[in-house]
C-alpha cells in the first residue's frame, strides 16, 4: 500500500488493476520492491517527457519502447527492462498470457537490446581462493566465520541464506543411519517465507569431498545448547560482510582480477 502510494506521487496515470490482497502475495516481499522502483523510474522518465496519463495497454507497450531505448542508449543493462515488464505485468493480471502477448512491441525491443548488450556472468570464486579467504577471520580469532564461509561456498546459498540460517535449519546425521552427512533446509515452511525461486524447504546436503569429513563435528560445537529458533552463526550479516572484504584485502584478491564480491562464494561452489 505505502509502495502504491509513493507511486501515485509521481502523479502518471496507468491502466493499472486493484490487486487483492492475494494478488499482492503473488510476488515475494524484496521482488515486490523490486517492482516498486523499476515502476518508479519509468513514471519519473515519463514525467521529465510531459507525459502524464496514458488509459490503454498499447499505449503503454509503446512507452516501453521509447523508455527501453533511451536506457539502451545510456548503456543500462537489460534486465532493467526484464523487471519493468514483470512489474507492469503484475500489476496488470487481467491480460493473461506471456509478456509478448501483453507488450509485444516492448518484448521484440528487449529482444534487440539483449543482442546489443549480452549479459556476462559473474566469474566463480575458485576453491583456494575461498580457502584463503577463510584464514582471515581465523587469525582474527573468528573461527566461526570462517566456518560459516565454509559452508556457504560448499552449499550454494546466497549471502543472506548462509548468514540467517537458524538451528532448526540444520539435520545432522544420526547413528545407524545410512545418512551420513549434515544437511540444511532453506526456506522453511513455518517461516512462511519462501526461496527466490518461490519454493519451500529445499534441502542441500553438506557433502563436498573437501569438508565431509570434518564438517559434522565442527557444525554440532556450534549448535550444542541452542534452541531450534536460535542463530547458528554468533554474528550478523553485516558483520560477516565487513570481514570477508577485509581478508580479500589481506590477500589482495581483487588485484589478481578475482571475483572477490561475497556472491563470488555462491557461484565458486556451483562450479
Amino acid at each position: 500500500r505505502l509502495r502504491d502510494m509513493t507511486l501515485a506521487l509521481v502523479g502518471i496515470v496507468l491502466p493499472f488493476t486493484q490487486l487483492s490482497r492475494l494478488q499482492t502475495f503473488a510476488v515475494t516481499e524484496s521482488v515486490g520492491a523490486q517492482h516498486g522502483q523499476a515502476l518508479m523510474e519509468l513514471l519519473l522518465r515519463m514525467r521529465s517527457e510531459g507525459i502524464s496519463a496514458i488509459r490503454t495497454i498499447k499505449g503503454v507497450d509503446a512507452a516501453l519502447v521509447h523508455y527501453f531505448d533511451h536506457l539502451a542508449e545510456s548503456f543500462t543493462s537489460y534486465a532493467v527492462g526484464e523487471k519493468c515488464i514483470a512489474a507492469l505485468a503484475h500489476r496488470m493480471p487481467t491480460l493473461g498470457g506471456s509478456s509478448s502477448g501483453k507488450f509485444p512491441a516492448a518484448t521484440r525491443a528487449l529482444k534487440g537490446w539483449r543482442r546489443l548488450f549480452p549479459s556476462q556472468t559473474r566469474p566463480p570464486l575458485p576453491l583456494a581462493a575461498a580457502l584463503a579467504l577463510a584464514t582471515g577471520p581465523v587469525v582474527r580469532g573468528l573461527p566461526s566465520m570462517a566456518l560459516a564461509l565454509l559452508v556457504g561456498f560448499s552449499a550454494y546459498l546466497r549471502p543472506s541464506e548462509l548468514t540467517s540460517l537458524r538451528v532448526a535449519q540444520v539435520v545432522m546425521p544420526q547413528q545407524q543411519s545410512h545418512f551420513r552427512h549434515p544437511a540444511l533446509i532453506l526456506h522453511r515452511f513455518e517461516g512462511l517465507r519462501p526461496g527466490k525461486t518461490g519454493r519451500f524447504d529445499e534441502s542441500i546436503i553438506l557433502d563436498s569431498h573437501w569438508m565431509s569429513t570434518w564438517i559434522a563435528a565442527h557444525l554440532e560445537s556450534f549448535l550444542r545448547g541452542k534452541t531450534p529458533s536460535d542463530p547458528v552463526w554468533p554474528f550478523s550479516h553485516v558483520e560477516f560482510l565487513s570481514q570477508y572484504r577485509k581478508a580479500a584485502e589481506d590477500f589482495g584478491l581483487r588485484a589478481r582480477g578475482l571475483n572477490v564480491a561475497v556472491y563470488g562464494l555462491r557461484h565458486g561452489g556451483a562450479t
